[in-house]
């Protein structure tokens, strides 16, 4: 008579259906409560599926369908081939890593996202971004993204390519979602176009201030402190420019390295042009004078 066999999945129903208490094995499949299952090695459970179907890999204790728990500092999670291999650890409280590995296991390899052809690939983060560095690289994490990278003209921390010429390159965006400026590029250069157009502004007049605001504003020469080469320039203090001409400062908070006044020197071109024309003006009435003193007899 020939030889009958259970299917597994039939033993398995019998395990899960079980009430009775769970089974003392060192090697196989076991009820560990009710609707538990857990499959053993050397004594040791390396699976576990709980009640609500929550698959535990090294943890009894899942908190998503999938749940792979590791040791500290090893890999938790890997997909391998024989050209290389994806890793995932959750390395301790602060830092978490995705590393890509090449066929010899050489770690820092390239990692490629891609989505459909007719869509751009999208990520979206909750937190801080740090590209090249484990924390934020700004002094007080005020940056939402951060890059370090070796500069020095051997690395550069971003670079844009466009598939056309003259384009935005960066946009930026107030907080109702209207556009303010842009950096553009074109086959030969960089543009830097802040938001001017007449259909958005009102109580448009001629401006008052010129030559004699011009003339109080104190040019300094002066080397920054951060500087190891304390190389001398010329320029505005921030401080100073304010109470002259304050459109062209951004006020700083009380920590001069994380907070600091800054000047916009491109906001000083209008009064630039203004203090021109207003010497034309005083050049021409001048020619116009000596031009009738010439001709008098």
């Amino acid at each position: 008579m020939a030889k009958k066999y259970f299917p597994v999945f039939i033993v398995l129903m019998a395990v899960l259906g079980s009430t009775r208490p769970a089974l003392a094995v060192t090697d196989g499949i076991t009820s560990t409560a009710a609707g538990n299952v857990g499959l053993y090695t050397g004594g040791t459970e390396a699976l576990h599926i709980d009640s609500s179907q929550r698959v535990g890999i090294g943890t009894a204790s899942s908190v998503a369908p999938l749940d792979v728990y590791g040791s500290n500092g090893s890999a938790d999670f890997a997909i391998r081939s024989s050209s290389g291999q994806l890793v995932v650890d959750a390395y301790n409280n602060n830092v978490n890593y995705i590393e890509s590995f090449n066929g010899a296991g050489t770690a820092s390899q390239p990692l490629w996202f891609t989505g459909a052809s007719s869509t751009a690939t999208t990520f979206q983060f909750v937190g801080d971004v740090g590209i090249n560095v484990v924390a934020d690289a700004y002094p007080g994490s005020l940056s939402s993204l951060s890059i370090y990278y070796t500069g020095a003209g051997t690395q550069f921390g971003i670079a844009l390519k466009p598939a056309a010429d003259s384009t935005r390159a960066i946009d930026f965006l107030n907080a109702a979602g209207a556009h303010v400026g842009y950096i553009g590029e074109t086959s030969s250069g960089v543009t830097y176009n802040n938001l001017s157009d007449r259909r958005l502004k009102e109580h448009i007049a001629p401006t008052v201030r010129g030559l004699a605001e011009l003339a109080k504003i104190p040019v300094s020469d002066f080397n920054f402190i951060a500087d190891p080469a304390k190389k001398r320039m010329q320029g505005f203090i921030a401080q100073d420019l304010y109470e002259i001409y304050p459109e062209a400062v951004t006020v700083g908070g009380d920590d001069p390295k994380q907070q600091p006044w800054a000047v916009d020197y491109g906001r000083l071109t209008p009064l630039l042009v203004k203090a021109i024309q207003e010497l034309k003006t005083d050049n021409d009435d001048l020619r116009a004078r000596v031009a009738a003193l010439e001709t008098k007899p």
